[in-house]
């Protein structure tokens, strides 16, 4: 939650540096929060014309959903231009729109590009036996609850048929040659 956070700071605070965005989208923080405090009494109900993959033809969507929606957006070279029009438009609950990002979203999974099971493999194997749940909410403490949506992603690290690194393995590289990191400015998985 702490690095989603400050991805967002940071995307509220270019959008109040630039006039266009600005003018357009003046709340854009209160928005978001808003838009995802509404989700947690009525999820928003949302048509969807694939009903092999949506039973029913709808998809309920939650506060925790659309918290996990736009920390995934953020990934998103697509989305993330359009970051402070979508959050405009959840607020708005505009279903033909949060019908397209849930599209968009849920395909990753599903068309090779995301393989679920190769990253729970490396997040329970690098990070679940130095995380705790206790850990990940005294972080989250600070943050708006909306945002915890996120959630405590190695719970099912208990039981994933995979053994945990060793100390020695995550310990920090010291060298004396001289590197360059590049970073993305809204990389909240990655942070620096």
């Amino acid at each position: 939650v702490p690095h989603f956070a400050a991805v967002l700071e940071r995307m509220y605070a270019a959008c109040a540096a630039d006039a266009a965005c600005r003018e357009a989208f003046p709340e854009l923080e209160a928005d978001l929060y808003e838009a995802i405090t509404r989700l947690e009494g009525a999820p928003l109900i949302v048509p969807m014309t694939d009903t092999g993959k949506y039973a029913g033809g709808t998809f309920a969507i939650n506060a925790a959903d659309m918290s996990y929606a736009l920390y995934r957006a953020l990934s998103s070279s697509t989305f993330l231009p359009v970051y402070p029009l979508l959050v405009q438009e959840m607020k708005a609950g505009n279903t033909t729109v949060m019908a397209a990002m849930v599209e968009a979203l849920s395909g990753g999974t599903t068309n090779g590009i995301f393989n679920l099971a190769t990253y729970n493999g490396m997040l329970c194997y690098d990070e679940a036996t130095y995380a705790n749940r206790e850990a990940y909410e005294r972080a989250a403490q600070p943050y708006s609850v909306s945002l915890w949506g996120v959630g405590y992603e190695m719970a099912h690290c208990d039981t994933w048929p995979v053994p945990s690194a060793t100390l020695e393995e995550i310990e920090p590289v010291v060298s004396s040659i001289p590197t360059m990191i590049l970073h993305g400015e809204f990389d909240h998985q990655t942070p620096p």
